[in-house]
C-alpha cells in the first residue's frame, strides 16, 4: 500500500485529518491523563494520528512534569497496541515502537531505570521484524544507551552508542547525529575523561543548532559548562552555562532549566564558593523534588552536604544526609543511597 503513490497521498491525507481532529482533545487528555488511562478508550481514539499526537505532547510535558508524560505515554502505547488493521503493518509497528519509547523515557527522567529498559524491551520487539525501520532501531538504541548511562553501565553504553553512528550518518540526520555526540560527551564524563567530553560537546552545538534541534544545543553548553568547571576553566564555564539558561527559559522547559540551575551551584562549589553553592543547592533541591526527579533532587543534596562540611555546619550536613538517604530509599534507588552512604562516611 505504501508503494502506491496514489494510495500513500490518501494515507498522508488521512493522517493530518486524524491529527488535525486529536488536537481539540489533546489539551484535555493532557490536563488529567491518569483519568483516562483507567476509562474505556473511545472508538474515535484509536487513530494513528490520536497516536503520534500524544507521543508529541508526551515529549512536551517531559520538560514541565515527568509524572505527567508518562500518563500521557501510556496512553499513547495503549491506543498504538490497539490500532486496526486498517493501518500498514510498518506504520502500526512505528507507532508502537515510539509510543514505548516515550514510555521509557518518562520512567528515565524519574530515574526508574529498570522499567524504562523494560518499556525499550517491548519498543524494540516491536520492530524486529521491521527491515525498513533501521533509523528507528538505532535511535531506540541511542535510548537504551542514555538510559544505561544513568545506571552507570558505561561500556554497555558505548556499545550502543557506536552502533547507532554509523545508522545516523548513512541517514545524514544531522539532529541524531548531534544526539549521539551528545551522549557520547556524556559517557566520556562520566568516565573521567573531560578532555574527551569538552571536545564532543563542542562538536554538538553547530550541527544541532544547524538542524533546528534548540534543545540538544542547550544540552550540550549545559553539560560543557559542567566539564569545563571541572578542568578548572570557570570563564568557559560560565558563558556556556548562561547560554545554556537562556534557550532553556525561552524554550520554557522546566526541568532542562533546574538541571542548569544545578550546574551553576556546581561550578560555585567547585570555585568554593560554599554559601552561595548551598543558596543555590536549596532552590534546585526543592524544585527537582517537586517535579519528581528524585534522583537528580537527592545527588544535588550530595553537593550540598560536601558545601556545609565546608563550612562547619555538621549538624545541617548530618540531617541531610539522614533525608537523602531516605529520599533514595523512597524512590527505591538503592544503589544511589549505598553510593551516598559511602560518600558521606568518606567525608
Amino acid at each position: 500500500m505504501i508503494g502506491d503513490p496514489k494510495a500513500f497521498a490518501r494515507l498522508a491525507a488521512q493522517l493530518e485529518a486524524e491529527r488535525a481532529a486529536a488536537a481539540p482533545m489533546i489539551a484535555k487528555i493532557v490536563s488529567e491523563p491518569e483519568r483516562h488511562l483507567d476509562a474505556p478508550m473511545p472508538p474515535a481514539w484509536r487513530t494513528l494520528g490520536m497516536a503520534n499526537a500524544l507521543c508529541d505532547a508526551a515529549r512536551e510535558q517531559l520538560f514541565h512534569s515527568p509524572e505527567r508524560s508518562l500518563y500521557v505515554a501510556q496512553l499513547a502505547a495503549a491506543i498504538a497496541e490497539a490500532l486496526p488493521d486498517s493501518y500498514p503493518r510498518l506504520l502500526r509497528a512505528q507507532a508502537q515502537a515510539h509510543a514505548w519509547k516515550a514510555v521509557a523515557t518518562a520512567h528515565r527522567f524519574q530515574s526508574r531505570h529498570e522499567s524504562a529498559l523494560r518499556a525499550l524491551d517491548v519498543a524494540d520487539r516491536r520492530i524486529a521484524n521491521e527491515a525498513a525501520l533501521g533509523i528507528d532501531r538505532a535511535t531506540l538504541g541511542l535510548a537504551r544507551a542514555t538510559t544505561l548511562r544513568e545506571m552507570n553501565r558505561l561500556a554497555e553504553a558505548l556499545l550502543l552508542v557506536d552502533e547507532a553512528r554509523e545508522v545516523f550518518r548513512h541517514h545524514r540526520d544531522r539532529k541524531q547525529v548531534a544526539q549521539w555526540e551528545l551522549l557520547t560527551g556524556m559517557i566520556h564524563h562520566r568516565l573521567g575523561d573531560v578532555v574527551a567530553a569538552r571536545q564532543a560537546y563542542m562538536r554538538v552545538i553547530g550541527p544541532a543548532r544547524d538542524a533546528g534541534d534548540l534543545h540538544t544545543v542547550a544540552a550540550a553548553y549545559n553539560n560543557l559548562g559542567r566539564a569545563a568547571a571541572d578542568a578548572g576553566d570557570m570563564n568557559t564555564s560560565v558563558a556556556a552555562l548562561r547560554q545554556a539558561r537562556a534557550i532553556f527559559r525561552e524554550l520554557e522547559m522546566t526541568t532542562e532549566s533546574t538541571r542548569v540551575a544545578w550546574s551553576v551551584a556546581a561550578t560555585q562549589l567547585a570555585a568554593g564558593r560554599f554559601d552561595m553553592a548551598i543558596q543555590l543547592l536549596q532552590d534546585v533541591r526543592r524544585d527537582f523534588l517537586q517535579l519528581g526527579m528524585s534522583e537528580e533532587a537527592g545527588l544535588a543534596g550530595v553537593d550540598m552536604i560536601e558545601a556545609l562540611l565546608a563550612t562547619n555546619a555538621r549538624t545541617a550536613a548530618r540531617e541531610l544526609a539522614g533525608e537523602v538517604v531516605e529520599e533514595f530509599r523512597r524512590a527505591a534507588l538503592n544503589e544511589r543511597a549505598l553510593q551516598a552512604l559511602s560518600f558521606l562516611q568518606e567525608m
